[in-house]
């Protein structure tokens, strides 16, 4: 409920309510006229920082200010007991004034973060929900004088910002994209599935390589580096009915933001947050700025920054009209209702309401900015990979690049990290991939591999970070047949092995055909059984295969590849279509190329090939004999030379009844259980066991 600003000759005005002093005029009374404030003049003040009804500011020698209500130690001084809780004039901290250099504050209601350069958080203040993040609220309920906070890990955790959140909670952003979170989490806003408040920071293990974190209310919006917004906490349907997220969840919202702002309005009937997009139109590059309300839907302003602009020591405010409490929505767009002429007063700053967005501090170079020799192959010691991850093991390699097995060091999961190592001075293909990275990143959907994350190193080595399975279809293809029993693939398999491969090409059929549905519609280009991969995790979609690799090849050409790539390789070919072979041209790929290859892993997975009917002809007198006959025709039909004459992935689909069987045909003397018993007890075999089991039972 106050206004603080400076003039460029470093003296310092302010009007407003003037609650528990919280202007550092001496007096608690309202103040309708600018006032100059003789303790904060001359101070070279950088920042003011607002709480409710106390204020911190930041000097140009990172030295902090308080003045205003103390009832709870916000302010670093003991609260006076039985008497007065208010300091009506600006004093500074004394924790701060010897050898701590701080770059960044932020406060709550009541409690407060402070930032230092060598990226060490301490917190102060009201302790009654663990914000503070020591641990310990039955003794500590108040802490006035600033404590470490301590980022559990088995190394040093740098932090690069902090934010206090208005309902008593706190957020820490490391500098290589991660977020801690602590103190009252009752709608789940801190990202965290529990429902009492978290006391000690705790890593949000679902969400990385995050730029701005924005606590807004009872909710949070996390913006990552490629543009991409998650959420968390209470927010409302288009039906205006309040849910909670328990965890971070990527929004539905289509754009890629460049900024989140903590500017909030106050209008009952639409709170928002503000984001900021830029655009290129016409090759003329313009931002714009959009609301994100509580529905997490965004409406376009008419504004094309957030009012102000980052000079060396100083804001500077704009003469445009700003967004007001005031202002009212019409037909999407922002009308104001009252202009805020431009100040007669040269103002390098103003902080226009209680509780400013809080800016980010002089910024560290994250991990992922330092570069690897080019001449060094090996993974750089300094590098954002090897900070952040523990490598296993190889589990490949191709034309796309080296996928690698690795453990994350904070969160102990599991992932898989395709390695890309692009051809120098090819900085327009680097921004086509990760763009096409960023689209990978938004399929979400059992039917493909959940990629996390993807950073670039040196301008050549792109880092792709995923979902690891353990197998693919290339392995359940070699186990399958041994399994079941069956020494040679010239012998026929009995109906529980057809009925099991009728499956898994029912399932790589429903991944194909949800990539070509997806708008924009995404063309794999590259399908082989060893980027079909194998999940275990399929209790409750009962699918087990995900398609992975899928829009790289939408990218690369043949000259881009390291080591190249032409699709001509022996092991590749055999699944590319016949117009694509050899071929550059990225236009000869169509959803039917991708027919093609589906087509010929069927015939894998069947263990038929269409140009020996001997390999049908072993059918003629079994049970199975009319079902193979339908499905040579399928795949004939699949791989057809002419493109034109290839059925689409949802048109097989839809004949599924007439290529297989809806469940295993009983046979005297086959006893399936006794064949499993066989392999059972072999490791190599455990996880076809379970798909076998899974499919079998259902």
């Amino acid at each position: 409920h106050n206004i603080l600003f400076i003039t460029r000759d470093d003296q310092v005005y302010g009007l407003g309510l003037n609650y528990w002093g919280s202007l550092g005029l001496g007096h608690n009374i309202p103040v309708e006229s600018p006032e100059s404030i003789p303790e904060l003049n001359h101070q070279n003040i950088r920042e003011f920082i607002c709480g409710t009804t106390f204020v911190l500011a930041l000097t140009g020698d990172s030295q902090v200010l308080a003045w205003g209500h103390n009832d709870c130690g916000q302010l670093a001084r003991e609260p006076a007991r039985g008497g007065t809780t208010a300091y009506l004039k600006p004093e500074r901290i004394a924790f701060f004034t010897n050898n701590k250099f701080i770059t960044q504050l932020s406060c709550s209601y009541n409690h407060a973060l402070a930032l230092t350069s060598d990226g060490d958080v301490y917190g102060w203040g009201n302790n009654r929900r663990g914000q503070v993040g020591c641990g310990d609220v039955d003794d500590l309920e108040y802490i006035a004088t600033p404590i470490r906070v301590k980022f559990t890990n088995n190394y040093k955790i740098k932090i690069k910002a902090i934010y206090c959140s208005g309902i008593h909670s706190s957020f820490a952003l490391t500098v290589d994209g991660y977020v801690f979170s602590w103190g009252n989490n009752n709608c789940h806003h801190l990202g965290h599935d529990i429902p009492e408040c978290v006391l000690k920071p705790q890593i949000i293990t679902n969400i990385f390589n995050i730029q701005t974190v924005c606590p807004y209310g009872h909710r949070t919006y996390f913006l990552t580096n490629e543009g991409l917004v998650y959420f968390c906490g209470l927010h409302t349907n288009r039906q205006n009915v309040d849910l909670i997220q328990k965890t971070p969840k990527l929004s539905d919202i289509k754009h890629n933001f460049r900024d989140l702002w903590q500017i909030q309005s106050y209008h009952k009937d639409m709170p928002f947050i503000t984001a900021l997009k830029k655009h290129n139109l016409n090759n003329n590059k313009t931002n714009i700025v959009y609301m994100i309300v509580e529905s997490n839907q965004t409406i376009e302003t008419k504004y094309e920054k957030f009012d102000v602009k980052h000079e060396t020591k100083a804001i500077e405010v704009t003469p445009k009209p700003v967004i007001k409490t005031s202002e009212v929505i019409q037909n999407n767009k922002i009308e104001v209702t009252e202009v805020i002429p431009k100040p007669k007063t040269e103002v390098t700053e103003v902080i226009p309401k209680p509780m400013p967005r809080q800016r980010n501090p002089v910024k560290t170079q994250p991990i992922i900015e330092k570069r690897i020799s080019n001449e060094d192959m090996n993974h750089s010691s300094d590098s954002y990979y090897n900070n952040t991850f523990e490598e296993l093991s190889v589990v490949g390699s191709g034309g796309f690049g080296t996928v690698y097995k690795v453990k994350h060091r904070f969160n102990q999961r599991l992932y898989a990290i395709k390695l890309i190592v692009l051809k120098e001075s090819m900085a327009e293909l680097n921004d086509r991939l990760l763009n096409e990275t960023k689209n990978e990143l938004k399929l979400r959907s059992e039917y493909v591999i959940q990629y996390t994350t993807s950073w670039l190193e040196d301008n050549n080595r792109l880092y792709i970070q995923m979902e690891y399975c353990s197998h693919s279809l290339h392995d359940i293809l070699a186990a399958k047949a041994p399994v079941f029993g069956r020494q040679s693939p010239t012998k026929p398999m009995q109906s529980h092995e057809y009925y099991v491969s009728s499956e898994l090409f029912r399932e790589l059929l429903e991944c194909v055909q949800y990539l070509h549905a997806v708008w924009p519609q995404v063309i794999h280009r590259g399908l082989k059984p060893r980027n079909i991969l194998y999940t275990e995790n399929a209790k409750r979609t009962g699918r087990f295969l995900k398609l992975s690799d899928f829009g790289l090849g939408n990218v690369f050409t043949a000259e881009h590849m390291d080591p190249k790539w032409t699709g001509s390789n022996k092991s590749d070919a055999l699944y590319m279509a016949p117009e694509v072979i050899g071929s550059d041209d990225p236009n000869r790929f169509t959803t039917k190329s991708d027919v093609f290859s589906v087509g010929v892993i069927g015939q894998h997975v069947f263990d038929i090939n269409i140009k020996d009917k001997k390999s049908v002809k072993v059918y003629e007198k079994t049970e199975l004999n009319e079902c193979f006959k339908q499905l040579w025709d399928v795949l004939t039909a699949m791989t057809a030379p002419d493109a034109v004459n290839r059925p689409e992935c949802s048109q097989v689909l839809q004949n599924s009844i007439k290529w297989s069987i809806s469940t295993p045909i009983a046979k005297n003397g086959y006893d399936l259980n006794a064949i499993l018993a066989k392999t059972a007890k072999q490791n190599d075999y455990q996880f076809i066991h379970k798909y076998i089991l899974h499919k079998i039972k259902s």
